[in-house]
Parts: C-alpha cells; sequence; structure tokens
C-alpha cells in the first residue's frame, strides 16, 4: 500500500486475473449445460474439480516454493561487504534495488505461479489415467535393467512420472536462475578484475538448488532407461541392441555420476572452494557426451551393422510378438478348411439370403459416387458410408447407407447468419442394396432425392439431421430467423426446429 491506495501493479495484476476469469466463463458455462444436456454432467464435474486441484495445488506449490527461496535469498545473504563495489563498477545503488525488488517480487511470482497452474490444468488426463490404472496382463519384453513390466507402466505411470519429473525440473531450474539473478542485483555475486566474489549465504543457497536439479536429473536418467522401449533406433520400432547394450549401461552410469555430483555439491556447503563439484561435472559431461553419442554410435557401426540380423534378431522377435498382442493375432486359431467343387443351383437357393447380401460395393468410390449424383447442392457432403442392416421387404437385407450432411465450408455465403441462423441441419439419407448394380453401371437406391423417396424401403419422415459427423460447431434455432430445411428447385422451404435436444 502506498498513501492508503493498492499499489498500481497489484491492480493491474487483479485486472489480468479477473478479464481472464471472465472470458473463461461463459465457454465454461456452456460446456456446463452441453453436458448436462447429453447426460455426462457428473464426467464434467469430475474434470473441473481435478483441474480445479490441479490449478490451487500446483499454483500454491509453485508460489510458496519460490517465494522462500527468493526471500531466503533477500534476507539471508548479507552483501553489505560488497556494496563497496558499486560505485567503481557503475551499478544502480541499494536504495534504489531494494524498494524496486520488494515491489516487483510478489506480482513477478503470482505471474508464474499463475501460468505454471494453469499449464497443470491443462494435464489432467495424465493424472486420472495413473490414479485410475488397471494391469494389462501382458508383460514388455524383459531385456534387463527392470525394463520387463506390465504394459500398464508405459501407458499410465511412465507418463505421469514424466510429468512431474518436467515440473519439479522447471521450478528448480526457474528457481536457481532467479536467485542468481538477485543475488546479482543485490550485489551477493559480482564480478571483479579478481574474478567473482559471492557471500557466503548465497553460495550456501545456490549449492543447495543445485545438489536438488541434480538428484532430480538423476531421476531423469533413471526414467530415461524405460524411454528405451520406444528407441527409433534399430531396424524395427523399440528398443535395438545398441540401445540394451549400449545406451542402458550407460544411462544408470549417468544416474550414479549425476548423483555423486548432487553429494559433491553439498559436501561444498561446507568445504570451500569449487574443486570437487567441477571435478564431478566434467566427469558427469564427458561420459554423457561420450556415452551416450560416441559409444552408441561405434557400437551400431562397428558391430550390429556389419551383421544386423544376428545382432537384432531376438529384439524383431519381441517386435512380432508385441505386435500380434496388440492386435490379438495371437488368438487366432488356424483349421482347415476344404474347398468342395460341388456347388449346385439347389445350395444357391438355400442360401439365396446369404448370396443377396454378399457385398459388392467398395466404400471409397461409392462415397465418390453418392457425391455425384445425391449432394444436390455444394453445402450438402457425405461424411462417409456406413453398412447396416434392416428389413426390406420382409427380408433381413444388408445395405449401404449415408447421410447428406450440411457442410458450413462450402456455403454459397459464409457470414453469421448464414451460419448460425439459417443453414442449420443437414437433410434426409440415401440408401441402397451392397450387392446391386443399375444397367448403366451405377448404384441402387432403396431412399434418394430430396426430400427422401423410398421405394421398397422404410419411409424416412423426419429428415432433417442436426447431430452429425461433420465438424460444425453450432446453430441457433427457434429464432425469428427462418430455417432453411431443403432446396426445392428455385425455391427454398422452411422449417423450425421440432427436436428435443441442445441447450435451452
Amino acid at each position: 500500500m502506498a498513501n492508503g491506495r493498492p499499489k498500481p501493479l497489484l491492480w493491474l495484476l487483479l485486472i489480468l486475473i479477473v478479464l481472464g476469469l471472465v472470458g473463461q466463463a461463459v465457454p465454461l458455462y456452456t460446456e456446463w449445460l452441453w453436458f448436462q444436456e447429453v447426460g455426462y454432467a457428473a464426467v464434467f464435474v469430475a474434470i473441473l474439480t481435478l483441474r480445479g486441484w490441479l490449478f490451487i495445488g500446483v499454483g500454491l506449490g509453485t508460489f510458496v516454493f519460490l517465494y522462500a527461496n527468493l526471500q531466503f535469498a533477500a534476507r539471508t545473504a548479507r552483501p553489505d561487504v560488497l556494496w563497496e563495489l558499486e560505485d567503481q563498477l557503475g551499478l544502480p545503488s541499494r536504495a534504489l534495488l531494494e524498494p524496486l525488488i520488494r515491489r516487483l517480487l510478489w506480482p513477478v511470482l503470482a505471474v508464474i505461479a499463475f501460468l505454471s497452474a494453469a499449464s497443470a490444468s491443462g494435464q489432467w488426463e495424465r493424472v486420472l489415467e495413473y490414479f485410475n490404472a488397471v494391469p494389462f496382463g501382458i508383460t514388455a519384453p524383459d531385456i534387463g535393467w527392470d525394463l520387463g513390466r506390465d504394459l500398464s507402466f508405459y501407458v499410465f505411470v511412465l507418463p505421469f512420472w514424466r510429468l512431474l519429473y518436467g515440473w519439479a525440473m522447471l521450478l528448480v531450474t526457474a528457481t536457481l536462475g532467479l536467485s542468481l539473478a538477485l543475488y546479482v542485483l543485490q550485489r551477493s555475486l559480482v564480478l571483479t578484475a579478481q574474478g567473482p566474489r559471492l557471500a557466503a549465504g548465497a553460495r550456501a543457497h545456490l549449492l543447495g538448488l543445485g545438489t536438488a536439479f541434480l538428484v532430480l536429473k538423476a531421476w531423469g536418467f533413471g526414467l530415461d532407461r524405460f524411454e528405451i522401449m520406444y528407441s527409433p533406433r534399430g531396424v524395427v520400432f523399440g528398443a535395438s541392441f545398441t540401445d540394451v547394450n549400449a545406451s542402458l549401461p550407460v544411462l544408470g552410469m549417468l544416474a550414479a555420476l549425476t548423483l555423486l555430483c548432487a553429494a559433491a555439491c553439498l559436501f561444498q556447503i561446507w568445504r570451500p572452494g569449487w574443486r570437487f563439484l567441477l571435478a564431478g561435472l566434467v566427469v558427469l559431461g564427458a561420459v554423457w557426451v561420450g556415452g551416450l553419442g560416441v559409444y552408441p554410435a561405434l557400437l551400431q557401426r562397428l558391430k550390429v551393422t556389419p551383421n544386423e540380423l544376428v545382432a537384432e534378431g531376438p529384439y524383431i522377435v519381441h517386435n512380432i510378438r508385441m505386435t500380434r498382442h496388440a492386435y490379438g493375432l495371437d488368438r487366432i486359431e488356424e483349421k482347415d478348411f476344404p474347398a468342395e467343387e460341388d456347388l449346385t443351383p439347389a445350395a444357391l437357393d438355400r442360401n439365396n439370403i446369404t448370396v443377396k447380401n454378399i457385398r459388392l460395393w467398395d466404400h471409397q468410390p461409392l462415397k465418390t459416387t453418392f457425391g455425384q449424383l445425391q449432394e444436390i447442392r455444394t453445402y450438402y457432403k457425405f461424411e462417409d458410408v456406413d453398412n447396416d442392416r434392416y428389413l426390406v421387404d420382409g427380408e433381413y437385407r444388408q445395405i449401404m447407407l449415408s447421410s447428406r450432411e450440411l457442410s458450413y465450408r462450402h456455403l454459397p455465403s459464409r457470414i453469421w447468419i448464414n451460419e448460425r441462423l439459417t443453414y442449420t441441419h443437414g437433410y434426409g439419407v440415401i440408401v441402397g442394396p451392397v450387392n446391386r448394380i443399375s444397367p448403366e453401371g451405377l448404384p441402387e437406391f432403396f431412399v434418394k432425392d430430396i426430400p427422401p423417396v423410398s421405394s421398397g424401403f422404410l419411409e424416412v419422415t423426419r429428415p432433417e439431421i442436426y447431430y452429425g459427423e461433420t465438424s460444425n460447431e453450432y446453430a441457433f434455432v427457434r429464432t425469428r430467423s427462418q430455417e432453411l430445411d431443403y432446396p426445392a428447385g428455385d425455391q427454398n422451404v422452411y422449417t423450425r426446429y421440432a427436436g428435443r435436444g441442445g441447450i435451452p
């Protein structure tokens, strides 16, 4: 507060938060109405509740962690000895910097926490998958290093661990960077002609954060082991000879070395100098570059490539076995079916219903033909052709049908009134047998045209299509504007929505 009034930056922050909440309120309320209409309000509430807890938990945790560290940086490190350098270095005075840092600290941390919370809220699916994971009952190939786990681990658990790792690394890295900047601003860390000068409190704090960073990085190397199962290096997708015999051992070694570097970082808090930490980081960097870059490339070039089939053979077998599992091909039972060449007209007559339902038409060319013959207007489109079965003249028949849907992209004029008030629905369906062709080589129709004309099929009494497969957005019905029902020559026939679905 200044003179009893809130600070301008606080007002600006509050205004931005209010605008953000108002901007989300309308689509959120609309989604709530939609989920209610389709009978899934409980699903919407569960998702919204989880997203809310993620937003609050991650946002609050981020703010508290950053604030605690930056407050520690501002109060613990005593920079008085180093302020004598400000004049000779031409830096701003302490009297100018300290009030500015205090004024900016809360708004900056609030913005960072808000962005982190919003990002975490968008990851609700991974969190739900983790807490509702069930075992698949199928184990990944046992190639050592604890990788032969149930497949549910790779589908539900590993992505969640990766998410936690990413959040933690980003938080620690941001805290380390902001703390370092704060120490530079308040002269706890300065670069002089004699070298860098670092206050004792600042040194301990930065080394502590460095320890946390290295421990997290060791965990990251441990998670990288499981990513080997997704490696594209070999002749087939998944772990290859080089991955198992080069990358996996090196990742284990890197995790151990990183933990040793974290221990060295912690040790350097009580011991002057940087020798142990720097030596450990140099060794870590060398093993990282050589072990994950040079060594696997040499092994692939010198041992795998000259005799690739032998080296990759076991991993190809794993790939084939898991592919068969994935598509259910491992459950196929092979049986011999003798081909008897004694088919007679009498046998065909006995199986007349089956013969009538043998499909001759292919979906894709049939869809193109339907479009050429029955779209009627450019703004009508057939999305696909479906197979179904109906009673036709008392016989159970397989038919092919496609709905005539409205495509907003093909309207003659894409103004708001047309897209939202006038052109609100598609119209009609075309239905035909799967095995009959006209003398012209075209499909025959049980139902066709606008309005629908049925021949030996069910009468289509309500041909309007308000819900379809075309990715349209929304339309307003029961307004003062007329809804186009269907074109009739040079005239248009209009209607009014008579259904009960939708959001009132």
